[in-house]
């Protein structure tokens, strides 16, 4: 064969439109091709619906995951607070009580103090009074306390 007798191949898109033509004769080998090609063209649909599906899976899942990562930053900041407001309430708490412990030593103990309560009488006139017991203190100091609220 000489090069002058050479023919140019057809383009590719030719040769498989014309398999695919039912209108086309074809040998035994051209219809196992075209079969092939059905196959593989629906696999490619069924894989190109599957890669859909995972996308919109996938921007479900980024949307879900960006949500918990704020709600998570929002958790965190207020855990953050929560810590700092528990800090300063239990630093409260412990001044409270040594001013407890302080008041139970000078009411109970005393090392030599007594404590000396000012009272008025119905004449409006005041007495200081001393040795009275802790508990009728607590009771007073209570008593008095509530009627300022008022």
């Amino acid at each position: 064969m000489e090069i002058q007798d050479a023919k140019q191949a057809r383009p590719h898109c030719e040769l498989i439109a014309e398999l695919l033509d039912s209108r086309q004769p074809k040998t035994e080998r051209e219809h196992a091709a075209v079969r092939e090609i059905e196959r593989l063209r629906h696999d490619i649909e069924r894989h190109i619906a599957i890669a859909s599906e995972y996308a919109t899976e996938r921007d479900r899942l980024r949307a879900e995951l960006a949500d918990l990562q704020d709600g998570y930053s929002r958790l965190s900041r207020d855990f953050a607070l929560a810590i700092e407001s528990d800090s300063k309430h239990i630093a409260e708490l412990a001044e409270c009580r040594e001013d407890a412990e302080r008041w139970r030593y000078l009411r109970d103990d005393g090392c030599g103090f007594e404590i000396t309560v000012r009272e008025e009488n119905e004449d409006g006139y005041e007495s200081w009074v001393s040795g009275y017991p802790g508990a009728e203190l607590d009771a007073a100091i209570d008593a008095a306390r509530k009627g300022e609220g008022e």
